[in-house]
């Protein structure tokens, strides 16, 4: 999903009443994806180290917001 439509679906989550975790846990799916596309493209040697840094801060600081909101909503 282009970053615009992720943050269209993390929107619609937002105010979903019962398919809120399920949209979630999809993202969450998706982020690992993300992640694991990222790493190939690092050991192919295909971005530069630096940006593989960057872009891996960015998903893990996404994931931690995104895995909070998964279990506040467990809570719920």
């Amino acid at each position: 999903n282009p970053p615009t439509e992720v943050q269209e679906d993390i929107n619609h989550a937002r105010y979903a009443k019962n398919t809120k975790i399920t949209r979630l846990s999809a993202h969450h799916t998706q982020l690992d994806i993300k992640r694991y596309q990222t790493r190939l493209l690092s050991d192919l040697q295909l971005i530069h180290d630096k940006r593989y840094k960057y872009i891996n801060q960015q998903l893990n600081d996404i994931g931690i917001e995104l895995g909070g909101w998964i279990k506040q909503q467990q809570k719920r």
